[in-house]
């Protein structure tokens, strides 16, 4: 190691309350274990901000008030003690914690990055990265997709929306889209080419959705509800949802950092009456999908056929404000902590 261990760890709990930046701690240069035999030292060159990242701060049983904030991240293998891995090897996984290096206990799970030819680092974070893969997972296993038919997409300017929106009209699919900004709604409509945008925020949103189906020629509803926030949002969705209709449940953005009893659902008996179909989804349980993944997605993302906005925030002691903003809904497209260079 050249430089200093520079990590960000958690300091403290939240739990049921917002994070502050408080709730981190920077330590300048953190010890590292003595590497063992099947392990390999990553020098961490960038970090993905995900919503999942919100649950190391809530309080459970046994946990330490300060203690590691482990995602996703690319390294470079820098030091190797399993025959697998070389040095000079650039590998993506899920056990990259906040700090400029990191040993890797259990090395099985880091995924080497392929050829990647024009195609920057950074985009195996966001295009090619774990919010893209839920989106193209979900839909290969939940979506069962048919040209024509109409999809609402919440949150569609995050990293997972983005990709989602993209995919259903390479499907052939009508896309209804709602995001928080003004910014959002046009990148939506003018870059991704959703067929009707609103910016819940600022309308109504039953009233968006009866205008957007109105225009599209389903007054009765659409088909399927692409769902990452559950809460007021899905309890609408619900009602305008078609009879017989579909709900992918992949994430819950509107509970993270709430209480669990923070929002009573008032429509959920038309689950029953609509016949609907609810189903959910997490991305752990279809890791094996991984390698056809990016083989799939490699030439859309090359090619542009594919993109995420990507939001590159600089040093890894900027991470805190970066999860912090991302959580808050401040960015649009994927938010990505570059480290350090190759």
């Amino acid at each position: 190691m050249s430089a200093p261990n520079v990590s960000v760890v958690r300091h403290g709990f939240a739990t049921a309350k917002p994070l502050k930046t408080s709730n981190f701690k920077v330590i300048p240069n953190e010890p590292l274990p003595e590497l063992q035999d099947g392990q390999v030292l990553t020098r961490t060159l960038y970090l993905s901000m995900e919503p999942f990242l919100r649950f190391s701060f809530d309080e459970a049983p046994d946990a330490k008030s300060e203690g590691p904030i482990v995602g996703p991240g690319i390294g470079e293998i820098v030091k190797s003690k399993h025959p697998d891995y070389q040095v000079g090897e650039v590998v993506k996984g899920m056990t990259f914690p906040w700090s400029a290096y990191a040993v890797q206990t259990d090395p099985k799970g880091l995924r080497k990055i392929p050829a990647r030819g024009k195609i920057p680092l950074s985009k195996f974070i966001s295009a090619l990265g774990l919010a893209s893969c839920t989106a193209w997972s979900s839909i290969k296993h939940r979506g069962n997709f048919k040209a024509g038919e109409i999809i609402y997409v919440s949150s569609a300017a995050g990293g997972v929306g983005q990709v989602v929106v993209q995919l259903a009209k390479r499907a052939g699919l009508k896309v209804i889209a709602s995001a928080g900004t003004d910014a959002k709604v046009d990148y939506l409509s003018k870059q991704l080419k959703a067929d009707y945008v609103f910016n819940y925020k600022k309308h109504d949103q039953r009233a968006e959705l009866d205008k957007a189906l109105a225009q599209l020629g389903s007054p009765s509803g659409f088909d399927i509800y692409y769902d990452t926030v559950q809460g007021e949002t899905l309890d609408i969705a619900l009602e305008k949802v078609k009879p017989h209709g579909r709900i992918i449940a992949v994430g819950m953005m509107s509970t993270l950092g709430k209480k669990a009893d923070f929002y009573t659902y008032k429509n959920f008996g038309l689950v029953v009456r609509k016949h609907l179909d609810i189903l959910g989804y997490t991305l752990f349980s279809h890791l094996e999908d991984a390698t056809e993944f990016l083989q799939t997605m490699i030439p859309l993302v090359e090619s542009g056929q594919i993109s995420v906005s990507e939001n590159i925030v600089e040093g890894i002691e900027n991470a805190p404000k970066a999860l912090i903003d991302m959580l808050d809904g401040q960015y649009n497209g994927k938010v990505i902590v570059h480290v350090a260079d190759l």
